[in-house]
């Protein structure tokens, strides 16, 4: 082993000579001082792996001397070995109080001496190194945690800024909304005052167009703006109360123009906890119409409840064609599904749908029926809010 000094301190020089031969013929390089106060001036200018330090010494002792050492932060790591031919147990024990790591009693066996030295220089040693890692893996996490703060910063930022530009796309929205209704009433009004006019009868398909045009870019312009405050606020837009579901669903049927299409097969005794009972109605309400606009005259829908293991599943069945095979697929995507119209354009009923389910802490779930129809699922979960 290969230390890079060791320091004897004793005040007889016939000792420091007996000890001073034993670490030579071992390799281990060493320096000597005569006194305490030589060692400290000593440690001043020359860095010490191990001293091995004698007791008894005139003006300060070994005890003093490795108290004054171990006070200096700087040497408080040095390993201190006493050398002395104090056999006493208060001795002893003052000599670990005072900082040392090992008492060797004169006379001492050369074996022990070096067995001693070389195992408290591979304890330093080792020591070091775990420091030296430490330090090393503290500067890391150090490193780690500025780049996490600054990560955090920059997330912090970018969702403010998300804010911004959700509360700006719904002031927009708003806006056009408003820019879109306010000329749109005008029209639908001056339409209504025209019906109550005899008009001809080539303007009267002229005015159905326009009266079917105007309400569904109405309904858009709101669908729009709902989907949008949706997106935008989340679960804090919800108002949660309790509901039963029978009373709930017949309050919507017996309020829809077609209650007469409608079937109800709803299990009694199921409450909802916790849900935004507008947000739901309107859900249901937009499946219930597209149900009713795709199926065969004459032909029922019906609306069923279940409650399985803490969800509850209120589906819409129909006997029309089915949903398209890409609406199907898109379900459960990010991207927005939505019924298609006459003109092959799809409106927004269903992505509402989709982002109510999910806002309210469930999903939309679409399929086509074995024997023909389609059904729309909305899978709540029935839990109370935390």
């Amino acid at each position: 082993m290969k230390a890079n000094n060791i320091l004897i301190v004793d005040d007889r020089p016939n000792n420091i000579e007996v000890v001073g031969a034993i670490l030579s013929q071992a390799g281990i390089e060493h320096e000597f001082a005569l006194s305490g106060t030589e060692a400290i001036a000593w440690l001043e200018n020359t860095n010490v792996d191990l001293i091995l330090l004698d007791i008894m010494m005139p003006v300060m002792d070994g005890y003093e001397t490795c108290r004054r050492i171990k006070a200096r932060e700087e040497w408080k790591d040095i390993p201190i070995i006493f050398l002395t031919a104090k056999v006493d147990p208060i001795s002893i024990e003052k000599a670990f109080d005072v900082g040392g790591v090992d008492y060797i009693t004169k006379p001492f066996h050369q074996k022990e001496l070096l067995s001693r030295v070389k195992t408290h220089l591979d304890l330093k040693h080792k020591s070091e190194r775990l420091k030296n890692i430490n330090e090393q893996l503290e500067q890391k996490v150090r490193q780690r945690t500025k780049e996490l703060e600054k990560a955090l910063t920059n997330l912090n930022l970018a969702k403010q800024e998300l804010e911004i530009l959700d509360n700006a796309k719904t002031e927009f929205l708003h806006m056009v909304s408003h820019e879109i209704r306010t000329p749109l009433n005008g029209i639908i009004g001056g339409l209504e005052l025209l019906k109550m006019n005899e008009i001809p009868d080539e303007w009267k398909l002229y005015m159905k167009m326009l009266d079917t045009s105007a309400l569904r870019l109405e309904k858009f312009a709101r669908e729009a703006l709902d989907i949008s405050e949706l997106q935008t606020m989340g679960a804090k837009a919800l108002h949660r109360v309790s509901v039963d579901i029978v009373s709930f669903l017949q309050d919507i049927i017996e309020t829809s123009e077609d209650s007469h299409s409608i079937k109800l097969k709803a299990l009694k005794d199921i409450i909802i906890t916790q849900t935004d009972t507008v947000i739901l109605k309107k859900a249901i309400e937009i499946l219930l119409e597209n149900a009713i606009k795709y199926s065969p005259d004459g032909a029922f829908v019906t609306i069923e409840t279940d409650k399985t293991e803490g969800q509850i599943k209120i589906a819409v069945s129909d006997t029309g064609e089915g949903y398209p095979e890409d609406m199907l697929k898109n379900t459960l995507s990010k991207h927005p599904v939505g019924i298609q119209h006459e003109d092959k354009q799809r409106g927004l009923g269903l992505t509402y749908v989709k982002i109510a389910s999910e806002v309210l802490g469930g999903k939309l779930y679409l399929e086509n029926q074995p024997d023909g129809g389609a059904k729309a699922k909305i899978v709540l979960y029935d839990k109370p809010m935390a």
